[in-house]
C-alpha cells in the first residue's frame, strides 16, 4: 500500500541522513539508491502494468480475469511486492486461452516485456554517487516510461 511504502521510505531515509545535519546531494542518493533496490524498481514494473490495464477496454479486463489470462496466483504475487512469475506451463495455456483475443495477446506480451524493462533499468542504479552515472541511469530508466 501507499501507507506501508512511504513509511519504509521513511525509515531508509531516517537510517541514510541519522543525526547529520548537513545533507548533500551525494548522501541522499545513498536513500534514493536503497528505495530503488527494495521496492522502487517494483513499483516501476507495476506502473507500466497499471498504465497498460488503465488503456484497455471493460470487456478486455474482464475476459483478462474470466478467461483466467490473469488469476489469483498473478495478484497475489503483485499484492504482496513480487512480479510475475510465468513457468512454462503458465505461458503455454494463456498462449492458448489468449489465441481467441490474439492482438490483446501480442499487446499484455509486450507490455510485459516493457514492464520487465522497466524493472531491470530502475533496479541497475548505481549504488555510489557518481554525477554522470547517475545522470544516464535516470534516462534509461525514465526513458522506459516515456511512451506510455
Amino acid at each position: 500500500s501507499g501507507i506501508a511504502t512511504s513509511l519504509k521510505a521513511a525509515e531508509i531515509l531516517a537510517d541514510v541522513i541519522g543525526k547529520e545535519t548537513v545533507n548533500t546531494e551525494e548522501k541522499l542518493f545513498e536513500y534514493q539508491a536503497r528505495v530503488f533496490k527494495e521496492f522502487g524498481a517494483l513499483h516501476c514494473y507495476v506502473e507500466i502494468i497499471k498504465n497498460w490495464l488503465l488503456r484497455q477496454k471493460d470487456e478486455t479486463v474482464d475476459w483478462f480475469f474470466s478467461s483466467g489470462i490473469v488469476n489469483n496466483k498473478d495478484m497475489r504475487s503483485m499484492a504482496v511486492g513480487k512480479k510475475m512469475r510465468l513457468t512454462l506451463k503458465d505461458c503455454l495455456i494463456k498462449g492458448w486461452i489468449g489465441l481467441d483475443y490474439p492482438k490483446v495477446l501480442a499487446g499484455m506480451l509486450k507490455m510485459l516485456s516493457k514492464a520487465n524493462e522497466a524493472y531491470a533499468k530502475a533496479y541497475a542504479i548505481p549504488q555510489v554517487y557518481d554525477k554522470k552515472k547517475v545522470d544516464a541511469w535516470r534516462k534509461k530508466a525514465d526513458g522506459v516510461f516515456k511512451y506510455l
